[in-house]
């Protein structure tokens, strides 16, 4: 967890009844899968995200904007590309709420802003942090393996 009006928000007791952030600012979500076969043969998959996912990282099309804070980011692959059921579903909000989940390639909560706006984008404020992404997809490929 790398916001620090979510930490502070945390420390002041405002999330009583989930797990607390480690001292490294640490903190474990769910991420889930739901499989439906028939005659041993995936028919439905779908992806349990705790939070907002991005578009981008849904359906694939991450963009590398001037002035992303991680420019260099691996792109993650997206969900529904992921799965490999003929019916492919995904839930946000699943499970959990920790925010807006960004592609950390586009990640910006520094100047100069993406797609030269004149002030930061909406996203971040509402997010853990720009590691999200990147450990939600790497646990759901865990999942379908």
């Amino acid at each position: 967890m790398a916001n620090p009006m979510f930490l502070m928000a945390a420390q002041a007791g405002l999330f009583l009844g989930r797990k607390q952030a480690s001292a490294g600012g640490e903190t474990k979500v769910p991420v889930g899968l739901i499989r439906l076969s028939s005659g041993g043969r995936p028919v439905l998959e779908a992806a349990l995200i705790p939070g907002e996912l991005y578009p981008e990282l849904s359906v694939g099309g991450v963009q590398r904007y001037g002035g992303a804070d991680y420019p260099e980011a691996a792109v993650e692959p997206a969900v529904k590309q992921m799965l490999k059921a003929p019916y492919r579903m995904l839930f946000g909000l699943a499970d959990d709420e920790n925010g807006y989940i960004i592609p950390k390639a586009e990640w910006d909560q520094k100047a100069p802003w993406l797609q030269n706006a004149k002030s930061n984008w909406y996203g971040e404020v509402n997010s853990v942090g720009p590691e999200m992404a990147p450990k939600v997809i790497e646990a759901l490929g865990e999942l379908l393996r």
